[in-house]
């Protein structure tokens, strides 16, 4: 495909994207205007970026079934637990919570130390999310610049550093245009919801390829979908379940989209049975794109690309472009809104008290919002860069879904500190500091360091009972297993024990009572007669 052709659609289409977000912006500030539920789930779907949008398939050519998990997961939580839901978005809406960590934080005592834990788990977390997002729009140019069915051949960093700079704008231009922080952002709610149309669209447009392709024997020896899908349901898919789980709850992105941008109760109605259903079709669609690329595309071709290449290969251009389109989708909407959530959380967390306490934020002359809005665009252009550097030093060989797992199994530490802020009056401060410690420590040494710096590189000078894959000469059989269940089993334990044990302050107190009222309005929490400031 040409060169030009790719600049331009992308080009082009970003201006689609700007023009729907002026406008939007432009109806959302006249009096009486409202937010069609429909926009707010379809937004939710951001949480499908291009690890599903390509990755996906991959994991499903390689490991079969271990893909559902990642629809499975969310889909549960809303369709089972929409009273965690529902509480979580009212108590938002009623303290003015900005963030994960303002959430968090204003819970246990308005704690500045879990603000702080909170902001660094999540960022660093965050990283290998994002560099997986650079990746995959650096693999389909990549694809789109080869001639069909032939294997990427151009070097990676050039697209990718492309790609980084670019998105680093994008995302400045898109979520960082207005100080205020409690500001719903109509524009960015309505590209995201287009955005989750077009990239459905394409994927549906492949699967209906692929099923013309297995139908007209286009293709020969196609597997059936016994052999490609085995029903083997190890302790891992039960893994990446409970960890999808987490994650469309405890996603910076995830939290931003489903609790801060939400605007009421109807709002969350119409999520619970349209946004399940959206993740039922885009997981249907793997199955014949996964075995119409299997057969039909050289071997040499990564799986990861079957999305891409099975339109490439057989001449459907227009199409091969929309997915192309489909991918930088889900891949600028991801970054875009986990740049906003963690530009806030480091600017508000981070630098403000750091220059609170220097004395430097009294020496700001005129518009104190302007100053902060600019620190907050260099966080988004910083953070991208730090996810551009994970790319080059331990994201560039590995598979999209191994990447995605990484930040999955992160944002899992703040589950259970989470869950407990809503539904146990005697979690304290002294159990979430622990919990948050240990478990975002434990993740680090056994799962982001090895995928950062190498297992190999690491057992060269450690002793064997320190083995990150093995601690204490324990093993699962999975590295992934494995480093979930330590890091979250010891951030459980010890959020809990710690909590038991810590002694009841006022703040604590009063906190709990207004994040775990026992008596319910119609909106779901009891408003607290008493607060601190």
């Amino acid at each position: 495909m040409p060169t030009w052709l790719i600049i331009v659609s992308v080009v082009l289409y970003m201006a689609v994207l700007f023009g729907i977000a002026w406008r939007r912006d432009r109806d959302a500030a006249k009096p009486g205007f409202t937010q069609s539920p429909i926009i707010y789930a379809l937004a939710i779907a951001v949480y499908c970026t291009s690890w599903t949008f390509f990755g996906a398939v991959g994991t499903a050519a390689s490991n079969g079934w271990d893909y559902l998990p990642i629809y499975l997961g969310p889909a549960l939580v809303f369709l089972c637990l929409p009273r965690l839901l529902r509480r979580i978005g009212d108590i938002v809406e009623r303290e003015g919570v900005t963030s994960l960590s303002d959430f968090l934080a204003a819970r246990y005592g308005k704690s500045r130390t879990i603000g702080t834990l909170v902001t660094i788990g999540a960022v660093v977390g965050s990283l290998p999310y994002i560099a997986l997002q650079l990746k995959s729009v650096g693999m389909s140019v990549q694809a789109l610049l080869n001639p069909a069915g032939e294997i990427p051949t151009r070097g990676a960093a050039e697209p990718v550093l492309i790609t980084a700079v670019g998105l680093a704008l994008f995302a400045i231009l898109f979520g960082a245009r207005h100080s205020d922080l409690t500001r719903h952002n109509a524009g960015l709610m309505r590209v995201l919801a287009f955005e989750a149309i077009i990239k459905i669209a394409a994927l549906i447009g492949v699967a209906i390829l692929s099923l013309n392709l297995i139908g007209s024997a286009s293709i020969t020896n196609v597997p059936s979908v016994a052999e490609v899908f085995p029903a083997d349901f190890s302790a891992r898919f039960i893994t990446i379940t409970l960890l999808s789980m987490a994650a469309i709850i405890c996603l910076p992105r995830q939290f931003h989209v489903g609790f801060i941008e939400r605007r009421g109760g109807r709002d969350h109605a119409v999520a619970r049975w349209l946004f399940p259903l959206y993740l039922l079709v885009t997981s249907l669609v793997v199955i014949p794109i996964t075995l119409a690329g299997a057969s039909g595309l050289p071997s040499t071709i990564p799986a990861d690309l079957y999305v891409l290449e099975l339109p490439l290969v057989h001449d459907a251009n227009w199409l091969a472009l929309l997915v192309f389109l489909g991918g930088f989708s889900a891949a600028t909407g991801m970054v875009i809104v986990a740049t906003i959530a963690l530009s806030n959380m480091v600017t508000n967390e981070l630098i403000v008290p750091a220059f609170m306490r220097s004395g430097h934020l009294s020496n700001i002359s005129g518009n104190a919002g302007a100053h902060i809005l600019s620190i907050r665009r260099l966080v988004i252009v910083g953070i991208i860069l730090l996810a551009y550097g994970y790319f080059r030093i331990g994201g560039s060989s590995e598979a999209l879904a191994q990447i995605g797992l990484l930040s999955f199994a992160a944002a899992a530490q703040f589950a259970p500190v989470l869950i407990g802020a809503v539904y146990w009056r005697d979690a304290k401060q002294a159990g979430a500091v622990w919990g948050l410690f240990l478990g975002l420590s434990v993740w680090a040494y056994t799962l982001f360091i090895p995928a950062l710096v190498g297992h190999d590189m690491m057992m060269s000078v450690l002793p064997a009972w320190l083995d990150p894959h093995a601690l204490f000469g324990i093993s699962f059989g999975d590295s992934l297993v494995h480093g979930v269940v330590w890091s979250l089993g010891l951030n459980t334990v010890s959020f809990v024990i710690a909590s038991i044990r810590a002694p009841e302050r006022l703040r604590d107190r009063i906190q709990a009572a207004a994040f775990v009222g026992e008596s319910v309005s119609a909106s779901g929490v009891k408003a607290p007669t008493q607060t601190i400031a």
